[in-house]
């Protein structure tokens, strides 16, 4: 098992905004990032005249979701995209300007780094831009600014990927666009006081609570409500799909559309979810997880179609060509990209390999989940000083928290059991420890910012954790590093 979530933490961690990589990367991000913050600016101000564009603030939320995570990334795609915000951006600007000047009233100008307007737009120029902005911010402006705006930008990825997912399963309220906006409008406010960063910071953290348990509850309400479950890790004779990233919804389409095939689908870790919801136990063939974790590794050992979803982190740059499908809006080259609502390429494409010769036994992973045994050790906890254990009961809680009731939720990810710990202990005096510094701890801590609880972790290294958001945690939010 330790193992298994051994693998969590392999997948690149650039979109998140949580590690240092790839400057090509940093500068596409960059010049996205700039173009959302002033379509957030101009949106706050349109509130403030009581003017509301739902359409513009669902495309500014869902932008914020795309990543390039691949230095081999589709030129065309990103220029594209990048044009298509920048249209977006002066559509709303303008409307901004006319609606002040209808009213009467002075409208305040955006104060940003400018560029030659007639600079040819393509992929190098961007970058070149990207580069310029990464710079700017770095020579303007305060390390404790800098790691704050970093933080927001952190905070406002993981809302917007919360928000686009539960628009899967109902309709979203305009608020909860409106406040991700609000707050990667602050990072426009280069006067702004630390005070006020970090009161908002504090104040979204909570947001991001909310919307987290909202999350969990309309996954559970969709594909039922988690549960135990041995995981094959074996592989099949037969045509085979392997899916890596997030996107449940997708593979859950994928399985529904071709349920009557003979076709043997397979996930990463990424996708753990969709092997202990009721829901998809239905689909016989789904048939466990594949591989080690490593994408070059198992890429080159699969036989058969794969599948990246949306949403994926997973870097694509060594891997084998001529496979690879992905509905990612900004593809790697080493990929085709691919409509949701139209997956006959990808079937075809499964049915063209040559698949798994022989079945192989590799074993299979038992996860144990009996949500009965958490009540009681809550029920155990409750007025009591309190630990709860995100991983393994390391020798530092051993020896540093005797005095504490401890309550172990074995896998370090399950951001549900947490909350569901947390919301059970009110009045409790309460700490979480993480026995795992990495992608999924920070954006647990995320939302804990604005809980009355000491966080403490293990085992962190600047490989997993960028130096801003480490020292920001430090600094700002009295997280401690046991390392």
């Amino acid at each position: 098992m330790n193992e298994l979530f051994n693998m969590f933490d392999k997948t690149p961690c650039k979109s998140l905004g949580v590690c240092s990589e790839n400057p090509v990367l940093s500068a596409t991000d960059a010049v996205i990032m700039n173009e959302i913050r002033q379509i957030a600016y101009y949106t706050i101000k349109l509130k403030e005249l009581n003017f509301i564009n739902e359409k513009i603030m669902k495309q500014a939320v869902s932008a914020l979701t795309v990543s390039v995570v691949d230095t081999s990334f589709n030129k065309n795609e990103f220029v594209s995209f990048y044009l298509n915000l920048e249209n977006i951006k002066k559509e709303t600007e303008d409307f901004y300007i006319k609606k002040c000047k209808e009213k009467g009233i002075s409208y305040e100008n955006l104060t940003i780094l400018t560029f030659e307007s007639d600079e040819k737009i393509n992929a190098t120029s961007l970058i070149k831009r990207g580069e310029k902005i990464i710079k700017h911010v770095l020579n303007t402006q305060p390390e404790d600014k800098i790691r704050l705006f970093d933080l927001i930008v952190l905070m406002v990825k993981a809302a917007s990927k919360k928000i686009v997912e539960l628009q899967n399963y109902k309709k979203v309220e305009e608020a909860e666009y409106f406040e991700t906006l609000r707050l990667l409008a602050l990072v426009n406010s280069f006067g702004a006081r630390y005070e006020k960063l970090i009161r908002r910071i504090k104040e979204f953290s909570l947001f991001l609570y909310k919307l987290t348990e909202e999350l969990a509850y309309e996954r559970e309400k969709f594909f039922g409500e988690k549960e135990g479950a041995k995981i094959s890790r074996n592989v099949y004779e037969g045509k085979s799909l392997f899916v890596v990233g997030p996107d449940l919804m997708e593979l859950y389409n994928f399985l529904e559309q071709t349920k009557d095939e003979e076709i043997n689908v397979y996930t990463n870790t990424s996708m753990f979810l969709a092997h202990i919801y009721p829901k998809f136990s239905v689909y016989k063939n789904l048939k466990g997880i594949f591989g080690i974790g490593d994408i070059e590794y198992d890429f080159s050992k699969f036989k058969g179609a794969i599948y990246v979803t949306e949403h994926s982190t997973s870097n694509l740059d060594n891997a084998f060509r001529g496979k690879i499908f992905t509905t990612k809006t900004i593809p790697s080259d080493n990929s085709i990209k691919i409509e949701k609502t139209n997956l006959k390429p990808l079937i075809d494409a499964i049915y063209e390999e040559e698949g798994f010769k022989k079945e192989k036994n590799y074993g299979e992973i038992v996860f144990k989940y009996d949500k009965s045994l958490l009540d009681k050790e809550i029920e155990n906890a409750k007025d009591k000083k309190t630990l709860i254990v995100m991983g393994e009961l390391t020798d530092y809680v051993k020896n540093n928290f005797k005095d504490y009731t401890l309550i172990n939720l074995e896998y370090f990810f399950d951001k549900e059991a947490l909350i569901y710990t947390l919301n059970a202990l009110p009045n409790n005096e309460k700490a979480v420890y993480f026995s795992k510094c990495g992608i999924e701890t920070i954006k647990i801590i995320a939302i804990l910012l604005n809980k009355n609880v000491e966080i403490f972790i293990e085992n962190c290294s600047f490989e997993k954790i960028s130096p801003h958001i480490k020292e920001a945690f430090k600094k700002d939010f009295n997280i401690k590093f046991t390392c």
